[in-house]
C-alpha cells in the first residue's frame, strides 16, 4: 500500500508540473495533465482488489475502503474519459462520484452525532472536512459537466475549502478526549482517503476560484480553438457559453463519426455475405 501511495502522490506530483507546462503553452503540457488521471485511476483499483484480502479481520472498516476506492478509480478514469472525450465518460464519473457522496456524508453524519453526544473538536472538524469534501465534489462534477450553477459552486466550496487549509497550516489545537491536539495530529488519525479527497478536490476548487476573480492564470489547452482562448485571456464573460458549445460540437461529432463507422463496417459484412452466397 505503501508504494502504491507513493507513486500516487508522484502522479499528483506530474499534474502540478503539468499545469506549470500549461501556463507556458508547452505542447506536452496536456499528456502531464490528462494521462496521471488514468493512471491513478488504475491504482485506486489496485488498492480496491487487495483490500478484499481483509474482508475476514474487520468487514465494516474494509468494506469502507473497498468502496472508497472503488469511487475515486472511477471518479479518477471517468475524468479522464471526459477529458479524452471517450464513450462512456458520463456514467463512469457519475457512479463515482454517487459512491463518494454516500461514503464521505455518511462519515460526516456520523463524526456529527459524536462531536453532539462527547463535545469533542476533533469530531467537528472530521464532519467539515467531509462536508466542504462532497460540496467540492459536486462543485467539480458541475464544471466538467459545463451544467448551470457551477460557478457558484466553485466559488462557495473554494472559499470554504481555503478556510479549513489555512487552519491547517495555522494547525490550531482542538480539544480531543486526552487534551487538546493540534489539527495535523488530529488529521493523521484518518485511516481513509478522506483527507487525500479533501487535498485534492480542494485545491481544483480553490484554483478556479482564482481564475474567477482573475488571479491565476488559466490552464492553456492546443484542444481549444484560439478563438476560445484569446476570449479566456480576455476574461470574456461569454468564453464559457463557447465552451460549452464547443464540446457539445465534439461529443456529436464523435456519436455522427462511431454511427459512420458502424454502418459502414455493417455495411462490408453484408455486401461480404451476400458475395459469399453468391460464390
Amino acid at each position: 500500500m505503501k508504494l502504491i501511495n507513493r507513486i500516487q502522490y508522484f502522479l499528483f506530483a506530474i499534474i502540478l508540473i503539468g499545469m506549470f507546462a500549461s501556463f507556458a503553452q508547452n505542447d506536452y503540457s496536456s499528456y502531464l495533465l490528462n494521462y496521471p488521471f488514468l493512471f491513478i485511476g488504475i491504482l485506486f483499483l489496485i488498492e480496491m482488489v487487495l483490500t478484499i484480502r481483509e474482508f475476514s479481520s474487520k468487514k465494516s472498516s474494509t468494506l469502507f475502503s473497498f468502496f472508497e476506492y472503488l469511487a475515486l478509480a472511477l471518479f479518477f478514469c471517468g475524468s479522464f474519459f471526459i477529458i479524452m472525450h471517450l464513450m462512456g465518460a458520463d456514467p463512469i464519473l457519475l457512479s463515482g462520484v454517487l459512491i463518494l457522496l454516500i461514503l464521505y456524508s455518511g462519515y460526516g453524519i456520523k463524526a456529527l452525532m459524536k462531536f453532539f453526544n462527547k463535545e469533542i473538536g476533533p469530531f467537528l472538524i472530521l464532519f467539515s472536512i467531509a462536508l466542504v469534501t462532497c460540496l467540492a465534489i459536486i462543485a467539480l462534477v458541475f464544471k466538467l459537466q459545463n451544467w448551470t450553477g457551477a460557478g457558484l459552486l466553485i466559488g462557495s466550496s473554494g472559499i470554504l475549502s481555503f478556510i479549513i487549509l489555512l487552519l491547517i497550516l495555522v494547525n490550531i489545537k482542538v480539544q480531543s478526549e486526552n487534551g487538546k491536539i493540534t489539527l495535523r495530529d488530529c488529521l493523521k488519525q484518518i485511516k481513509t482517503k478522506l483527507v487525500l479527497s479533501y487535498l485534492f478536490f480542494s485545491f481544483w476548487t480553490i484554483y478556479f476560484t482564482l481564475i474567477s476573480v482573475g488571479i491565476a492564470p488559466r490552464l492553456y489547452s492546443l484542444a481549444n480553438p484560439p478563438a476560445l482562448e484569446k476570449m479566456y485571456q480576455d476574461h470574456n464573460p461569454k468564453a464559457d457559453i463557447y465552451y460549452k458549445y464547443f464540446q457539445n460540437f465534439l461529443n456529436n461529432r464523435k456519436a455522427i463519426t462511431s454511427h459512420s463507422n458502424n454502418s459502414a463496417s455493417k455495411k462490408r459484412n453484408d455486401n461480404l455475405e451476400i458475395s459469399n452466397k453468391t460464390k
